[in-house]
């Protein structure tokens, strides 16, 4: 008897979906690092130096990380539109 669910067997599944273990786990911690540094800016008002000492990272490093996962400022990602809107005083 297999401990795998039925979905996994017969091609349905997340197991069929395509793509490399490698690339799998790459993408899934790339979205686990968004979210990480998305929290660390919006707790810190999107300020990137204090979201950097929180993370114990350098300005330099969260900078980077940001372009990585394209994540550009309080306009981009991580904001509801009208939660963006009211923090610019719009």
């Amino acid at each position: 008897m297999s401990r795998l669910p039925n979905s996994a067997t017969n091609g349905d599944g997340p197991i069929s979906n395509g793509g490399s273990l490698r690339e799998r786990v790459r993408q899934a911690a790339k979205r686990v690092e968004s979210e990480i540094i998305i929290d660390a800016l919006q707790h810190h008002r999107w300020n990137r130096r204090r979201a950097a000492e929180a993370l114990n990272i350098s300005y330099r490093s969260l900078m980077y990380k940001m372009k990585s996962c394209n994540l550009r400022d309080a306009a981009g990602v991580g904001l509801a539109p009208d939660e963006t809107s009211a923090n610019r005083g719009d």
